[in-house]
């Protein structure tokens, strides 16, 4: 969730690179201690990495990288800030892949 103040209406804009869903969120800046990016590594199947920095001195950018293709990101946007909702696109057929226990 990204926080706005008294509720504001963010203008975002979305792409994709890739396997990679690409959120540019303008007139927003993080504040974080020492650092300007936010990471986190394997958040769920299919999802390799999110990232979040300060893309410049104007815009945040949110980088949604799949492992295999690119996740399919959901943005839901309340009075007091933006959700974002991610889900893996994997393919039917790696999903049959697995493996079946043996009996």
């Amino acid at each position: 969730m990204l926080a706005t103040p008294e509720g504001e209406k963010l203008q975002i804009s979305c792409k994709t690179e890739g396997n990679k869903f690409i959120i540019d969120i303008p007139s927003a800046q993080l504040s974080l201690p020492n650092r300007d990016t936010v990471s986190q590594q394997k958040p769920s199947a299919g999802v390799h990495d999110i990232t979040v920095t300060n893309f410049n001195s104007n815009t945040i950018r949110v980088i949604v990288t799949g492992t295999d293709n690119t996740p399919k990101v959901e943005l839901f946007d309340s009075n007091e800030c933006l959700i974002f909702g991610i889900t893996s696109t994997r393919s039917t057929s790696q999903a049959e892949a697995q493996p079946t226990p043996a009996p």
